[in-house]
């Protein structure tokens, strides 16, 4: 699944504004950042976590996630 720039500008946009406004980060990588909180915030709903307290446990297994879907990814290409 490809990342396209609608998306992500689209993505939490006051997240994006907030990062721009204190240079929290290259003002190119927003939009990237934004994408990537929005999906773990969608998985974590999912779960019914809540999203305003970190949780190590679901910070753990949305990563473990994307590597087993990346690995899966791979094989589907061979």
């Amino acid at each position: 699944m490809g990342i396209s720039a609608r998306n992500t500008q689209a993505s939490l946009p006051d997240f994006q504004k907030y990062l721009l406004e204190h240079k929290l980060i290259p003002a190119n990588r927003v939009t990237f950042y934004a994408y990537w909180v929005s999906r773990f915030l969608s998985y974590a709903r999912k779960l019914n976590v809540n999203t305003t307290e970190y949780h190590e446990q679901t910070a753990s297994s949305f990563l473990e996630e994307l590597r087993l879907d990346a690995g899966q990814s791979h094989q589907n290409v061979r």
